[in-house]
């Protein structure tokens, strides 16, 4: 058997997901009810649960379907799930607010439209995880503006840095069209003109050569801080293609865009904007580190869809040719 494909398995678990695969594949080889309870053993699991294992390896033979395939994250630590009138006034007030309002201030006036009707409310995880879900249903679909936009933003998968496991930066490329994501750049510092250009072009090499031409430009939003390597970067982006809007600041976002248009936690990646300004040894984590390229390579496979070129892909393939061949130095050290 060829090695699985880990990639879209949180790094931290791939070890243990590859564990399993092989515990199953030796069990499949020579199947039988004293080879499973021997291989659940060595697992440490029921022999229930390796059945389960057994069964949905050999339906999809896809690593992340396994379980384990992610760390789980609890939203809530209360058993009770919301009555029906509870989640109608969730609804209801995630309905009410505007579409780019933070959670937090969603929540926060669940919280105030429950004491004014005199309701009990479950917890603020429950609440926040209903919110955000029932926001998502809402905005399926919904655009939240035209052309695409750059943002920065901490994400909760752990990477090296000088032998310590920190949460790094990623730079990502948002379709404000579609509210998705369409390249990512990672680096365990922080985010600026060399990870946006290798975003951009991560963006751009991801388009099928066949795509259909809608736009003579695309409008991009990136906000520069005040390093002078952005006005080469600018200078290329302009040049092919893409129409810039976006100031100067003392230093760029730190991920507010991201969570108002994907929300917190998007296929088992967390966004943590709260620590994206900070020095690496602010943001240190608990856990397996895996290296950038590992993490990288992970977050690509659960954040961006396969073929969804967005509105990059409105742009001819002459131009957009030339705008990756022009952002492709920018990406290096």
């Amino acid at each position: 058997m060829q090695d699985p494909d880990l990639s879209s398995v949180e790094p931290a678990r791939r070890a243990e997901i590859a564990r399993r695969i092989a515990e199953v594949e030796e069990y499949l080889r020579a199947p039988g009810a004293a080879a499973a309870e021997r291989a659940a053993a060595r697992l440490g699991l029921g022999l229930s649960s390796f059945r389960l294992l057994v069964r949905v390896w050999t339906r999809s033979h896809r690593a992340e379907d396994l379980s384990g395939a992610t760390h789980r994250r609890s939203v809530s630590r209360r058993p009770d799930a919301p009555t029906m009138a509870q989640l109608s006034l969730i609804r209801g007030t995630e309905a009410s607010m505007p579409d780019d309002v933070l959670l937090e201030k969603v929540v926060a006036q669940v919280y105030a439209n429950a004491e004014s009707f005199g309701a009990p409310m479950p917890s603020r995880p429950t609440v926040r995880a209903y919110a955000s879900s029932f926001r998502r249903e809402r905005l399926a679909g919904v655009p939240a503006g035209v052309g695409i936009a750059i943002d920065h933003c901490a994400v909760d998968v752990l990477v090296s840095w000088k032998g310590k496991a920190v949460l790094p930066i990623a730079t990502l490329v948002l379709d404000l069209e579609r509210r998705g994501v369409l390249g990512v750049a990672l680096d365990p510092v922080r985010a600026g003109p060399r990870t946006t250009a290798a975003a951009l072009l991560d963006a751009v090499s991801r388009i099928e050569a066949s795509a259909a031409v809608r736009a003579d430009a695309v409008p991009i939003e990136i906000e520069r801080d005040g390093r002078p390597e952005w006005d080469e970067l600018l200078d290329v982006v302009e040049a092919h293609g893409l129409t810039r809007s976006g100031g100067e600041a003392a230093r760029l976002p730190g991920g507010l865009r991201t969570i108002r248009l994907l929300g917190k936690d998007v296929a088992g990646v967390r966004f943590k904007a709260r620590t994206t300004h900070r020095k690496p040894e602010g943001r240190i984590g608990e856990g397996f580190a895996s290296d950038v390229d590992d993490a990288l390579q992970f977050l690509r496979s659960r954040l961006i869809p396969s073929g969804i070129g967005g509105p990059l892909a409105g742009l001819t393939e002459p131009v957009r040719t030339a705008l990756a061949l022009g952002l492709k130095p920018l990406t290096l050290d």
